[in-house]
């Protein structure tokens, strides 16, 4: 199975990932073989809870920088929060807690065919890149935050 990665740069600094095939799938992290680190337990949490435990992500791995397709874009500043916030926030919007892999919590709600990763990487604020489009598909706008 081969997936496309979306990787933008953090307005201030590190990475966040969002692999469109797998709508909801985000991750985060500082440098970027973090990110890659992250990316991986955040798909394979995705792929458990969908049970399509068909591929083995332990033996995959990254050939060469041109398979990121990179995303830059101007982001106005808004308020962030860290990982364990929004998913209290998922919660209170019918979001159900359905898997932890690793330091990502797997969300699902009975009405939306959509999975929500969120990386739970100690108290660190979320991207604002990767809270914009959470917020988009849990309908969270930004004053509830």
């Amino acid at each position: 199975m081969k997936l496309k990665i979306l990787i933008h740069q953090d307005e201030k600094s590190g990475y966040w990932a969002e692999v469109p095939s797998l709508p909801g799938c985000f991750t985060q992290g500082e440098t970027m073989d973090d990110l890659l680190t992250n990316l991986y337990e955040a798909i394979d949490g995705y792929l458990k809870v969908k049970e399509e435990e068909t591929m083995n992500l332990a033996n995959a791995r990254i050939t060469g920088k041109d398979e990121h397709y990179k995303i830059f874009e101007l982001v106005v500043l808004m308020k962030t929060i860290c990982g364990k916030k929004l998913s209290k926030i998922l919660e209170t919007k019918g979001w159900v807690l359905k898997r932890i892999n690793g330091s990502h919590h797997v969300f699902s709600k009975i009405d939306c065919e959509v999975l929500i990763v969120i990386p739970i990487h100690r108290n660190d604020d979320l991207k604002i890149g990767l809270l914009k489009s959470v917020m988009r598909i849990a309908d969270i706008k930004e004053d509830e935050l």
